[in-house]
């Protein structure tokens, strides 16, 4: 397998919304071969790839100051993100960003 066939299996993985074990099943592939090639192939992020982001909310004192705006990047576009966003129009342009990306 080259680095152009596992990138295939890998976003094919991706749009399954599979476990790895899942897919691997499905796809007549044992789990071992599908993470070894990962290692070998697949250590730096796709570009379907996205990674989950956890915020914790800070306690809050009367002095403190007015919450920094969160700034997301990912392959060159930058989503700012102030107090009180729309998750529903933060997930609508990680989709789009998520489509573009894999043209």
């Amino acid at each position: 397998m080259n680095a152009q066939q596992f990138h295939r299996i890998s976003k094919a993985h991706t749009r399954s919304g599979l476990s790895i074990a899942a897919f691997c099943r499905k796809q007549g592939l044992p789990v071992h071969s599908f993470h070894y090639w990962r290692r070998r192939f697949g250590q730096e992020r796709l570009a379907s790839d996205f990674v989950e982001v956890k915020l914790q909310d800070l306690p809050s004192s009367p002095s403190a100051a007015p919450p920094s705006p969160i700034r997301l990047s990912f392959h060159g576009a930058t989503l700012t993100l102030t107090e009180g966003f729309s998750t529903q129009s933060l997930r609508a342009c990680l989709m789009a960003i998520r489509e573009a990306s894999s043209c």
